[in-house]
């Protein structure tokens, strides 16, 4: 990355990452209401690619991977280009969503605000 915006680290594969237990409660609390809805069907998760986006994409797969999710969600992140970094951003998602190792599928899409 060559964005100031985003601090440089290598990604890797959060498959052997500890599940935090409260935000994992948190989670399936609010969606067990839906699960049987949710149960093979599409659900997208917006993603900017900061660290909050992140985190819950990884909880929702090492939730996924559990059997404790009904589906796993498909990351969304829109290049809005309002800022002159939203480029690396997206690449930054494409690339963390592929360091998952063909877990997350991800879709970029473009916007143009004039």
């Amino acid at each position: 990355m060559t964005s100031s915006a985003i601090i440089s680290h290598p990604i890797k594969s959060i498959a052997d990452l500890p599940v935090d237990k409260t935000l994992a409660t948190a989670l399936l609390s609010s969606m067990s209401e839906y699960n049987d809805q949710l149960h093979g069907r599409r659900l997208w998760l917006a993603c900017s690619g900061g660290r909050d986006s992140l985190a819950l994409a990884a909880l929702c797969v090492q939730l996924y991977r559990q059997g404790k999710l009904p589906c796993l969600p498909q990351l969304l992140h829109v290049d809005h280009g309002l800022q002159s970094d939203s480029r690396h951003w997206a690449k930054h998602v494409a690339n963390w969503a592929a360091a998952q190792k063909n877990t997350l599928s991800h879709f970029t899409g473009t916007s143009e605000w004039t």
